[in-house]
Protein backbone atom coordinates (compact mmCIF):
# COMPACT_ATOMS: atom_id res chain seq x y z
CA UNK A 1 0.00 0.00 0.00
CA UNK A 2 2.90 2.36 0.39
CA UNK A 3 3.46 2.59 -3.09
CA UNK A 4 -0.11 3.67 -3.89
CA UNK A 5 0.47 6.37 -1.21
CA UNK A 6 3.18 7.34 -3.59
CA UNK A 7 0.99 7.10 -6.79
CA UNK A 8 -2.01 8.59 -4.99
CA UNK A 9 0.43 11.86 -3.27
CA UNK A 10 2.14 12.34 -6.95
CA UNK A 11 -1.02 12.56 -8.72
CA UNK A 12 -1.93 15.24 -6.07
CA UNK A 13 1.00 16.84 -5.93
CA UNK A 14 0.73 17.48 -9.83
CA UNK A 15 -2.59 19.58 -9.78
CA UNK A 16 -1.95 23.33 -10.07
CA UNK A 17 -4.15 25.57 -7.86
CA UNK A 18 -5.92 27.55 -9.22
CA UNK A 19 -6.34 31.40 -8.39
CA UNK A 20 -10.31 31.69 -8.60
CA UNK A 21 -12.43 31.18 -5.24
CA UNK A 22 -14.62 29.16 -6.47
CA UNK A 23 -14.20 25.62 -4.90
CA UNK A 24 -17.50 24.13 -5.54
CA UNK A 25 -17.47 20.63 -6.75
CA UNK A 26 -20.29 18.20 -8.87
CA UNK A 27 -20.17 14.71 -8.33
CA UNK A 28 -21.33 13.58 -11.60
CA UNK A 29 -21.67 9.71 -12.28
CA UNK A 30 -23.97 9.33 -15.64
CA UNK A 31 -23.33 9.62 -19.22
CA UNK A 32 -23.53 12.29 -21.55
CA UNK A 33 -21.82 14.72 -19.32
CA UNK A 34 -23.79 18.38 -19.00
CA UNK A 35 -20.42 20.13 -20.29
CA UNK A 36 -22.46 23.37 -20.16
CA UNK A 37 -23.64 22.91 -16.25
CA UNK A 38 -20.58 21.84 -15.46
CA UNK A 39 -18.69 25.32 -15.93
CA UNK A 40 -20.57 26.41 -12.43
CA UNK A 41 -18.00 24.03 -10.95
CA UNK A 42 -14.26 24.29 -10.13
CA UNK A 43 -14.25 20.60 -9.91
CA UNK A 44 -16.05 17.65 -11.23
CA UNK A 45 -15.68 13.73 -9.59
CA UNK A 46 -16.32 11.59 -12.41
CA UNK A 47 -17.31 7.78 -13.31
CA UNK A 48 -13.74 7.34 -15.61
CA UNK A 49 -15.32 4.82 -17.62
CA UNK A 50 -18.44 7.14 -18.75
CA UNK A 51 -16.66 10.24 -19.78
CA UNK A 52 -15.27 10.59 -23.06
CA UNK A 53 -12.02 12.01 -24.46
CA UNK A 54 -13.91 14.86 -25.87
CA UNK A 55 -15.57 15.48 -22.61
CA UNK A 56 -12.57 15.46 -20.67
CA UNK A 57 -10.64 18.10 -22.75
CA UNK A 58 -13.21 20.60 -22.43
CA UNK A 59 -13.73 20.76 -19.31
CA UNK A 60 -9.88 20.51 -18.61
CA UNK A 61 -10.03 23.52 -21.41
CA UNK A 62 -12.26 25.21 -18.73
CA UNK A 63 -9.52 25.30 -16.22
CA UNK A 64 -11.70 22.49 -14.21
CA UNK A 65 -10.44 19.63 -12.10
CA UNK A 66 -11.54 16.39 -13.04
CA UNK A 67 -11.34 13.47 -10.57
CA UNK A 68 -11.80 10.00 -11.14
CA UNK A 69 -13.58 8.04 -8.92
CA UNK A 70 -12.06 4.56 -8.15
CA UNK A 71 -13.11 2.36 -5.47
CA UNK A 72 -10.42 1.36 -3.13
CA UNK A 73 -12.23 -1.51 -0.84
CA UNK A 74 -15.04 -2.73 -3.56
CA UNK A 75 -15.33 -4.48 -6.71
CA UNK A 76 -19.02 -5.31 -8.81
CA UNK A 77 -16.76 -7.94 -10.21
CA UNK A 78 -15.56 -11.42 -8.08
CA UNK A 79 -11.92 -11.98 -8.62
CA UNK A 80 -9.52 -13.88 -5.97
CA UNK A 81 -9.27 -10.54 -3.95
CA UNK A 82 -12.77 -10.82 -2.95
CA UNK A 83 -13.71 -11.48 0.33
CA UNK A 84 -17.69 -11.39 0.67
CA UNK A 85 -20.57 -9.47 -0.75
CA UNK A 86 -21.71 -5.79 0.18
CA UNK A 87 -25.46 -6.50 0.12
CA UNK A 88 -26.24 -2.80 0.17
CA UNK A 89 -24.62 -2.75 -3.21
CA UNK A 90 -24.20 -6.13 -4.26
CA UNK A 91 -20.39 -5.88 -4.51
CA UNK A 92 -17.66 -7.75 -3.39
CA UNK A 93 -15.17 -6.03 -0.78
CA UNK A 94 -11.65 -6.46 -1.29
CA UNK A 95 -8.76 -7.82 0.59
CA UNK A 96 -6.72 -4.98 0.92
CA UNK A 97 -4.07 -7.28 1.87
CA UNK A 98 -4.08 -9.28 -1.61
CA UNK A 99 -0.47 -8.66 -3.57
CA UNK A 100 -3.22 -8.83 -6.71
CA UNK A 101 -5.73 -6.53 -5.28
CA UNK A 102 -2.82 -3.69 -4.08
CA UNK A 103 -1.69 -4.14 -8.15
CA UNK A 104 -5.02 -3.66 -9.51
CA UNK A 105 -5.42 -0.45 -7.79
CA UNK A 106 -1.64 0.71 -8.48
CA UNK A 107 -2.95 -0.27 -12.16
CA UNK A 108 -5.92 1.43 -12.01
CA UNK A 109 -4.08 4.95 -10.56
CA UNK A 110 -1.89 4.56 -13.39
CA UNK A 111 -3.93 4.16 -15.88
CA UNK A 112 -6.47 7.10 -14.94
CA UNK A 113 -3.49 9.38 -14.46
CA UNK A 114 -2.51 8.54 -18.23
CA UNK A 115 -6.01 9.30 -19.40
CA UNK A 116 -5.09 13.02 -17.84
CA UNK A 117 -7.20 13.35 -15.06
CA UNK A 118 -6.45 15.60 -12.38
CA UNK A 119 -6.39 13.77 -9.37
CA UNK A 120 -8.36 10.29 -7.73
CA UNK A 121 -11.74 10.49 -5.34
CA UNK A 122 -11.12 7.30 -3.31
CA UNK A 123 -13.93 5.23 -2.38
CA UNK A 124 -14.92 2.52 0.14
CA UNK A 125 -12.16 3.05 2.28
CA UNK A 126 -14.01 1.39 4.84
CA UNK A 127 -16.18 -1.38 3.67
CA UNK A 128 -13.61 -3.90 5.34
CA UNK A 129 -15.92 -2.97 8.55
CA UNK A 130 -18.39 -5.06 7.15
CA UNK A 131 -16.30 -8.18 7.46
CA UNK A 132 -17.02 -10.43 10.07
CA UNK A 133 -15.17 -11.49 12.89
CA UNK A 134 -13.25 -14.29 10.86
CA UNK A 135 -11.23 -11.66 8.73
CA UNK A 136 -8.47 -9.29 10.76
CA UNK A 137 -9.49 -5.80 10.24
CA UNK A 138 -6.05 -4.49 12.07
CA UNK A 139 -4.81 -5.74 8.66
CA UNK A 140 -7.29 -4.49 6.49
CA UNK A 141 -6.73 -1.08 8.31
CA UNK A 142 -3.45 -1.17 7.81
Amino acid sequence: MKYLFFILLFITANVTAKPETNNSIAFYYSAPMPLAEMTFYSRVVVQPELITKHELNWLKQRNIAVYAYLSVGESFSKSESSLTVNPNWNSHISDLTAAQWQQHIQNSALSLKARGFNGLFLDTLDSYQLLDKKHNKSAQQA
